[in-house]
Parts: structure tokens; C-alpha cells; sequence
């Protein structure tokens, strides 16, 4: 008798494990995927014609979380090092905003290394508006964090022309492999 009760529970177990894997995941609630929407383009670049200096920030929302790129310009025009946002934080209320990034901006020397990508870490910790991306950024190379660490000010402006210009997506997989894409020549090289 006990055999027969515990074989229907182990059939009825499985049956409904079944069932279960067979079904969609389960959503918290019944909306569709927010879209990928941008919020700006935030940018101080100077530029001889041949060579550009400066710093990019590219930002879109989904809901509350904030996704972006950063580049870094200091050189020849043209495909600067970009690092994909990385524990991005923002407070709407006080606009305070934060982010970490990886970027490879050259290659590296020193006695322990010889020309290899350097491992270069962004964190910006500031204020985000609609007009603007300002605070510090502190730089370091994680190949000689204690010989290499900078921080400077920066005020980025949104700039109209290049904010016009940004995709939106109707997912966080769509913006993901684009930034992926983008990422693939320009992103860290570790």
C-alpha cells in the first residue's frame, strides 16, 4: 500500500515537472520589454583636423537603468578606445550618477611588461542632467595601479547634433549586440 502511494506521487511529481519545464518563464508582470530609449550623447572633444582630444559618453534608459559607452579621444580622428558602462548607479533626485568602464588606449611598456594592451580602468563618479555629464574621472592602467592613477574634472555638454543622430532599440538584447559590435574593434583589449 505504501509502495502504491508513493509510486502515484512519484508519477504525479513528475508529470507536473513536466508540465512546469514545458511552460514560458515567468514574468513578474504582464508588460512587454520596455524599449532602449537614448538619452544623449554628452561630449568635449577639440580637434586640430588631424588629431582629437576629449572624452564621449553615449547613454540610453530602459526604465530606470541606465546603459552606456564611453571613448576616449587622444590622437589621429577617427574609431577612438570605447569601454562599455559598467555598475552604473543614478539617483534621479539628486542626479547623482556613477559608472566604471575598461579600455584599452594604447599599448604598454615597462620593465615587467613589454608592448602589451594596457588595462585601463575609467570610474566617473558626478552629476547627470539632461544638459550635462560632469564630475571626476579617475584613470588607472591595471597593470601599474600604484604608479599610474589620474583624476581630472570633466564637463561634458549633451550635444544636440550628435544625440539626434542615436538608435533607439526595442530591447536590452538589441542594444547589447549593437554595442557589442561597436565593442569588438574599439572595446578593451582584455
Amino acid at each position: 500500500m505504501k509502495f502504491t502511494k508513493l509510486l502515484i506521487a512519484l508519477v504525479f511529481l513528475t508529470s507536473l515537472c513536466g508540465a512546469v519545464a514545458a511552460q514560458k518563464p515567468l514574468q513578474l508582470d504582464s508588460k512587454k520589454e520596455l524599449p532602449v530609449k537614448p538619452l544623449g550623447t554628452f561630449m568635449r572633444i577639440k580637434s586640430n583636423g588631424e588629431h582629437a582630444y576629449g572624452y564621449d559618453v553615449e547613454l540610453w534608459k530602459q526604465g530606470e537603468k541606465i546603459y552606456g559607452l564611453i571613448s576616449a579621444h587622444d590622437g589621429l580622428i577617427g574609431d577612438p578606445p570605447t569601454g562599455l558602462l559598467e555598475n552604473v548607479r543614478f539617483d534621479p533626485k539628486t542626479k547623482k550618477f556613477s559608472f566604471r568602464a575598461k579600455l584599452t588606449l594604447g599599448m604598454f611598456f615597462s620593465k615587467e611588461y613589454d608592448n602589451v594592451p594596457s588595462r585601463d580602468v575609467f570610474e566617473f563618479e558626478g552629476t547627470l542632467t539632461s544638459a550635462r555629464l560632469a564630475g571626476t574621472l579617475s584613470t588607472t592602467n591595471e597593470l601599474c595601479p600604484d604608479k599610474c592613477p589620474e583624476k581630472k574634472k570633466i564637463d561634458l555638454p549633451r550635444s544636440k547634433d550628435w544625440s539626434s543622430m542615436m538608435s533607439g532599440f526595442k530591447t536590452y538584447a538589441e542594444w547589447k549586440a549593437d554595442a557589442d559590435e561597436t565593442l569588438k574593434s574599439l572595446g578593451p583589449e582584455w
